[in-house]
């Protein structure tokens, strides 16, 4: 029994594993079949982290405290001067710096709550 004669490389039929090279890279560009077997896939890039869709989230992170109010250096004052009136006579700003160099005009030393002047 013979094989029978040789297929031409456009004849596609039988068993692509038999087939020579080029009527498989010819019977693949045109119909398909003998193509090579795909490579296993590249393993994809790990997934970008995205913030999750509830980002951000209300109130967090927490508000920052303002700064608080420095006294400029340019500004000097004689904490001495006005002392038995400090309360109504002095600027808040003499206040301020006099309360923060000096331990006089201080709020908390008046009978007021702890706090820094304004």
């Amino acid at each position: 029994h013979g094989a029978g004669p040789p297929a031409a490389a456009d004849d596609c039929s039988g068993d692509p594993g038999a087939w020579p090279e080029q009527r498989r890279t010819s019977c693949c560009a045109s119909s398909g079949r003998g193509c090579p077997p795909e490579r296993p896939a590249v393993p994809a890039a790990p997934p970008t982290l995205h913030a999750p869709p509830n980002w951000p989230i209300p109130g967090w992170p927490p508000p920052q405290a303002p700064p608080r109010a420095e006294v400029p250096v340019a500004a000097s004052y004689d904490c001495s001067a006005g002392l038995a009136a400090w309360l109504t006579g002095w600027s808040p700003m003499k206040k301020a710096f006099c309360c923060a160099t000096a331990g006089k005009g201080c709020l908390q030393a008046a009978g007021g709550p702890p706090r820094f002047p304004a």
